[in-house]
C-alpha cells in the first residue's frame, strides 16, 4: 500500500502503462495504482467505508486479454522494512481470471497471497531482568521464533443477470496458510511482569461467502428488492480449562492457541455503518432491502441487516456478592456470551448533481443484541472485541460529498 505520513501531500496514483506489447494482447502497469478485483469484496480502493481515504498499491500488474477472457497477475509491496531487516517486507501476490463468454454473466477465479516477514519479538525473558543472555534463553526455550505469515486465498465469483430482471452476486473464498505472528495477540502473562511467548504455530483454515440476489420491477421508480447473506468464518479459542489456567500460573513459557478468523484483506464491502469498518469477521450477516430511483439523478435505499457471531466468547464468570458483580480471578470458570449482535436499519438518499459531483445523506439505527451487550470478538478480522458495555441502541447520521476531477 502507499505510504500515509499524514502531514504532507500524498501521491495517490502514478504509474506507467503499456498495452499490446510486442504485438500481443499483453498489457502492463508499473507504479502506484488502485487495484479493484471483482466486486471489491476482498481487494478494493476503499471508497465506501466510513474512513474512505482511498487505497492504492505500489506494484506491477500484468494482464492478457482476449475477447471473453482476461487474466491478471500482480505483485505489490505493502511494507518495506529495509535496511532494518534483511527479510522483513510485506508483499501481495495474485492471479485473477475473468470470463465473460456467457451472456450477461461474468465468472471469476483467483488466488491471492500475502507474505508478511516482519520480525515479531514479544518475549520478555528472565534474562532481561537479571542480565542473563536473554537471546540465548530465548533460543533454549524456542521462543520469539515466529515464521513469516503466508496467507493464501483462493476463490470463485459469479455475477450477472438472468431472466432479464433477476441479478445475482456470489463469491466463495477459502483461506489457508501459516499465521504465526497472530500468536502475539494471545500470549499469556506470568506474575503480571513477564510477558511470555504466544502461539508460534498458528494457522488459518476458514471459509468466506458473500451472496446477494435482487429483482428489479419495470415500473415507476424501478424499485429493486434484494436479499443478501454473508458468512465470515471464525473461531474463538480464548477460554482455558483448569489445567491450562494452572499452567499459566506456574509456567512463564506457557502457550495458548490463537484464534484466527477469515481475513477481509482490503475489502470495500461495509456490512454495517456502526459495527465495522470493512473488517467484520467471525460472523453471519442476513440482509434485505429495497432501492428506488425517483429520478435519473436521485437514488433511495432502505436496508435491514441482522448480525450474529459464529463462535461466541466464553467470558470469565462474574460472581454476585451483596448485590455487586465481582470479577472472578479463576478464568477457567466461564459463561458463554450470546451470539446475537443485533439488527441495523439504514436509510440512504443520494443525488448526482453532475457526473463529477454527488451528495449523499444517510441514517442508521442499531438495535443492540445481547451478544453485543455482553461482547464478542468480531472486529479487526476477529481479533478485536466488539461490545461489552451497554445495551443502549446506537444512531449514526452522515452527510457526504464526492467531487471527481
Amino acid at each position: 500500500m502507499r505510504a500515509a505520513t499524514g502531514n504532507d501531500v500524498e501521491v495517490y496514483q502514478s504509474y506507467i502503462q503499456a498495452t499490446e506489447m510486442w504485438g500481443m494482447l499483453l498489457g502492463m502497469r508499473i507504479g502506484r495504482q488502485e487495484i479493484q478485483l471483482g466486486s471489491e469484496w476482498l481487494i478494493g480502493n476503499n471508497d465506501t467505508s466510513a474512513i474512505f481515504t482511498g487505497l492504492s498499491f505500489d506494484g506491477i500488474r500484468l494482464w492478457y486479454e482476449m475477447d471473453a477472457l482476461r487474466i491478471d497477475a500482480m505483485w505489490a509491496k505493502l511494507a518495506d522494512t529495509s535496511p532494518m531487516e534483511e527479510d522483513g517486507d510485506v508483499d501481495l501476490y495474485g492471479i485473477y481470471g475473468s470470463y465473460t463468454g456467457l451472456e450477461d454473466i461474468t465468472l471469476d477465479a483467483y488466488w491471492l497471497m500475502i507474505r508478511d516477514a516482519r520480525q515479531v519479538e514479544d518475549t520478555v525473558s528472565p534474562g532481561d531482568f537479571f542480565f542473563w543472555p536473554a537471546d540465548a534463553l530465548e533460543d533454549w526455550f524456542g521462543v520469539d521464533d515466529y515464521e513469516p505469515t503466508t496467507l493464501h486465498t483462493i476463490g470463485l465469483r459469479g455475477t450477472g443477470t438472468v431472466f432479464g430482471a433477476l441479478d445475482f452476486e456470489a463469491e466463495l473464498a477459502y483461506q489457508f496458510g501459516e499465521m504465526d505472528s497472530t500468536g502475539t495477540f494471545f500470549r499469556p502473562s506470568w506474575l503480571a511482569a513477564i510477558t511470555t511467548y504466544g502461539d508460534d504455530d498458528a494457522d488459518i483454515s476458514e471459509w468466506g461467502l458473500n451472496l446477494e440476489v435482487g429483482y428489479t420491477f419495470e415500473i415507476a421508480w424501478q424499485p429493486r428488492v434484494f436479499l443478501g447473506f454473508a458468512y465470515l468464518g471464525g473461531e474463538d479459542e480464548r477460554d482455558v480449562n483448569f489445567l491450562e489456567w494452572l499452567d499459566s500460573l506456574i509456567n512463564p513459557w506457557a502457550e495458548r492457541d490463537a484464534s484466527v478468523s477469515f481475513n477481509r484483506l482490503f475489502s470495500d464491502w461495509e456490512y454495517s455503518e456502526i459495527l465495522e469498518n470493512t473488517d467484520l469477521s467471525n460472523a453471519m450477516i442476513f440482509r434485505t432491502g429495497v432501492e428506488a430511483a425517483p429520478t435519473e439523478s436521485v437514488d433511495l435505499t432502505l436496508l435491514i441487516s441482522y448480525y450474529e457471531s459464529l463462535e461466541e466468547f466464553d467470558a470469565p464468570a462474574n460472581v454476585e456478592l451483596l448485590g455487586y458483580r465481582l470479577y472472578c480471578p479463576m478464568s477457567f470458570i466461564t459463561e458463554s456470551n450470546d451470539d446475537d449482535l443485533g439488527w441495523e436499519v439504514e436509510l440512504i438518499a443520494s443525488y448526482d448533481y453532475t457526473e463529477d459531483l454527488s451528495f449523499e445523506v444517510g441514517w442508521a439505527h442499531l438495535f443492540v443484541g445481547d451478544g453485543l451487550e455482553e461482547g464478542n470478538y468480531s472486529n479487526l478480522n476477529g481479533l478485536g472485541f466488539n461490545g461489552g458495555r451497554d445495551d443502549d441502541d446506537v444512531d449514526y447520521l452522515y452527510f457526504e460529498t464526492k467531487l471527481s476531477f
